[in-house]
């Protein structure tokens, strides 16, 4: 699948920071989170108002254990693309 938007997703504790791409590598927007159900719910608001179709978008998160397993449930249960990274492998490229 080709996708057009990519949201690189920074995890902490608390909360999460958040950068929209285009297919281009050109920042469209940045913002900050909190990391639970509520935050990520307004996350995928905040990427719909760019007027971006979840479909057409990678949502890419470090591979943080038990503070991405709120995103990948909702993943699954609001149907947007995610995938986890091991954050050596993110910090080396």
């Amino acid at each position: 699948m080709n996708y057009f938007y990519f949201v690189g997703i920074d995890v902490a504790k608390l909360s999460f920071d958040a950068t929209i791409l285009n297919f281009e590598e050109k920042e469209i927007a940045y913002s900050q989170f909190d990391n639970n159900d509520k935050g990520i719910k307004k996350m995928l608001k905040w990427v719909k108002s760019f007027k971006i179709k979840l479909t057409e978008t990678l949502f890419c998160a470090e591979n943080m254990g038990i503070y991405v397993s709120e995103i990948a449930c909702l993943s699954v249960e609001q149907k947007f693309n995610l995938t986890l990274s091991c954050p050596l492998m993110i910090k080396k490229s």
